[in-house]
């Protein structure tokens, strides 16, 4: 058996599956110093007395570039009262190539995906977790059209129970408010929200305001002002194949929004559109200590947009604040 060691983290798993997959996720590093074992299913936390069960899908950006946010989002389930476990045979959701208009493509991608998900629900999750706004819609609403396209029927019909049980994590949180202890951040901060494109609707639960989980959940941290800010839903620009597309592919979006108010309407074409989207965005901050956000890929875009620009401002994901925001230590159970 080889353990698997992320701070608090642990893992157990098998060199075939590591070597199929590519990589173990990098929120679960690897200690390779111990033998390896058969498992396939990563362990992430064991909670408490009959707790609810779910499985993360970590996504690849999370993955390969914010290892830190997966960790945030498996102590804020696991200080919800879930068992959090990861299937490390997934892969990619399939959302850039499907975004890009291959759908053969994006299908071969999920598939692995799609069987370690359907394992996950037959050995008891209750839900699919996914700390991503876009790649949760691609699960929910893209996979059977997907896969349809590609010409697997089965795999279209086995989707739809998958996404029918998947959450993005904002909204699956503020669900399960009321299983959190009281959440007070150390110091008082000035928080603006960045309202990704692709998040959930506004939950019913008492526990959240009609503006949506993130709302609902900083509604919760004491020491969190969150001011308003013209840019909150507004795209950040990032826009998945719009960032990378040729001027000549986007004319139209030229007179998008307030695209047009720019001094110079050549740059509302081709790659610019992203830079003018975010650098608008960004300019319109007045006195924040922290942009925050739950899909990672729009996040690095206003990071490095921010950088760009010397706006003196952190961009983070909202499960690293819920994190900072846990009694230390939080209450949750060693695996």
């Amino acid at each position: 058996m080889q353990y698997v060691d992320a701070r608090s983290l642990w893992v157990t798993t098998s060199t075939s599956q590591s070597d199929q997959a590519g990589k173990l996720p990098v929120v679960l590093r690897a200690d390779t110093s111990q033998s390896a074992g058969t498992r396939r299913r990563a362990i992430v936390n064991e909670a408490e007395d009959d707790p609810m069960r779910v499985s993360l899908l970590i996504t690849c950006v999370v993955d390969v570039l914010a290892p830190e946010v997966g960790e945030a989002v498996v102590r804020t389930l696991r200080a919800a009262g879930c068992t959090v476990s990861c299937d490390l045979t997934q892969t990619c959701c399939g959302r850039p190539a499907w975004d890009a208009g291959f759908a053969d493509e994006a299908a071969a991608v999920a598939r692995p995906t799609l069987a370690a998900l359907e394992a996950e629900l037959d050995r008891g999750a209750a839900a699919v977790v996914v700390p991503s706004g876009s790649c949760a819609a691609m699960v929910q609403r893209h996979w059977p059209e997907m896969f349809a396209i590609a010409g697997d029927l089965d795999a279209a019909r086995r989707s739809r129970r998958v996404g029918d049980r998947t959450e993005e994590w904002s909204a699956f949180l503020a669900a399960r408010a009321d299983h959190l202890p009281d959440l007070a951040l150390h110091r008082p901060r000035r928080l603006a929200l960045h309202q990704h494109c692709h998040r959930p609707p506004a939950p019913t639960s008492a526990t959240a305001v009609a503006d949506g989980p993130i709302d609902g959940l900083l509604g919760r941290v004491a020491g969190s002002d969150v001011v308003t800010w013209t840019g909150t839903d507004r795209c950040c620009g990032f826009g998945g194949a719009v960032a990378a597309a040729e001027p000549t592919e986007l004319p139209e979006l030229a007179g998008m929004g307030d695209l047009d108010t720019l001094d110079d309407p050549d740059r509302a074409t081709g790659p610019d559109v992203p830079v003018a989207l975010t650098d608008e965005k960004l300019r319109a901050l007045l006195g924040v200590d922290v942009v925050v956000g739950c899909d990672t890929a729009c996040l690095l875009h206003l990071r490095s947009r921010a950088e760009a620009l010397g706006t003196a401002v952190e961009i983070r994901h909202l499960a690293q604040v819920i994190e900072d925001a846990l009694p230390t230590p939080v209450a949750e159970v060693a695996p």
